[in-house]
């Protein structure tokens, strides 16, 4: 009997040894993709105060997931116009909610 040559791909395990660099924690989609989410540093208006009420842009830490099937990624809200979010357990919260129910596939490595 001929013996088949193909190969499936398998999705990215989010049990692998080394995840990318930068990823603090990695969620396992629905559909096999991971939810990677990084500590990163972006500009804001938000000085703790009524929505915009900062008059001077200031740069802080903060965090974002992005997602590996889907290309979707985190954002904590319109209201300062903020690409990330500024707490951690927000962004590990929204990051595990976008996980439990994507269905995107992997993206195919380059080249495939």
């Amino acid at each position: 009997m001929p013996q088949s040559t193909s190969t499936t791909q398998q999705p990215p395990s989010p049990f692998a040894p080394s995840w990318p660099e930068g990823v603090l924690m990695r969620y396992l989609t629905v559909g096999g993709a991971t939810v990677d989410l990084r500590q990163t540093r972006f500009t804001t208006r938000w000085n703790g105060g009524p929505p915009f009420a900062a008059t001077e842009a200031r740069e802080i830490n903060g965090f974002q997931w992005t997602c590996t099937g889907c290309q979707s990624y985190g954002r904590e809200g319109d209201t300062y116009n903020d690409p990330n979010f500024r707490k951690l357990k927000e962004a590990r919260e929204d990051a595990q909610a976008h996980a439990e129910r994507c269905r995107a596939l992997p993206r195919p490595a380059a080249g495939q």
